[in-house]
């Protein structure tokens, strides 16, 4: 076990790995309070927009030092082959994602997004689904998780392990659901740990968040 988890460490990295997520959730604090609202409020939108972009980039900056502590590799590989390597995963993630919508066209965590779109939480919901969910879960799910808890030399154990618990937080009716985000996980573990950079599975993470935002609204 001492092989493949930060044992000494452990109790520091779950409490900091909760506290960011904490953290993350109360940037959606305005698709709930929007949710609710029956008239369009450019003042909410406004004073939404502002809360979102506070706390989100407060998170992204004291997330990013976080990580910048516990990652010890930077990718040696160049613009080029990192764009092969996206392009890549792209693929696999595209043609998973199309084999997925034949077995279930949408899925509960899907449903729940929807729900909470309206006029008051349109600009709100592109901000925070397509921008910065992609890249505070990817900094916390695979940047920290993947850092925090396992050693550098390991890579099946983390890769599944966060698709596991990036799984087991989004909103899932049954088992196949479920396992959905749990491979879609490991799809963007393995993206990170094969470059050794965030920026290939944040990316991906947006493209796909964007692609399923735009055609559903």
């Amino acid at each position: 076990m001492s092989k493949i988890i930060r044992i000494e460490q452990l109790p520091t990295s779950i409490f900091t790995i909760i506290f960011s997520f904490l953290w993350y959730s109360f940037t959606q604090l305005p698709l709930i309070v929007g949710e609710s609202l029956t008239k369009y409020s450019l003042i909410f939108n406004i004073l939404g927009t502002i809360y979102v972009l506070v706390i989100a980039g407060s998170c992204i900056y004291v997330l990013s030092r976080i990580y910048g502590k516990y990652s010890t590799k930077n990718s040696s590989l160049s613009r080029i082959i990192l764009f092969r390597y996206t392009l890549v995963f792209f693929i696999v993630m595209t043609a998973y994602n199309t084999f997925c919508d034949y077995i279930f066209p949408t899925t509960k965590n899907q449903k729940t997004i929807e729900n909470m779109i309206n006029g008051n939480t349109f600009f709100v919901g592109i901000l925070i689904f397509t921008i910065i969910a992609p890249i505070l879960e990817e900094l916390i799910f695979r940047g920290l998780f993947i850092n925090m808890i396992f050693k550098q030399n390991t890579f099946w154990v983390p890769v599944i392990s966060s698709g596991i618990i990036f799984g087991s937080l989004h909103a899932a009716s049954n088992i196949m659901e479920w396992l959905y985000y749990v491979i879609f996980g490991m799809i963007l573990a393995t993206s990170y740990k094969k470059t050794d950079t965030l920026a290939v599975p944040i990316a991906l993470h947006m493209i796909n968040n964007a692609i399923s935002f735009f055609t559903t609204f």
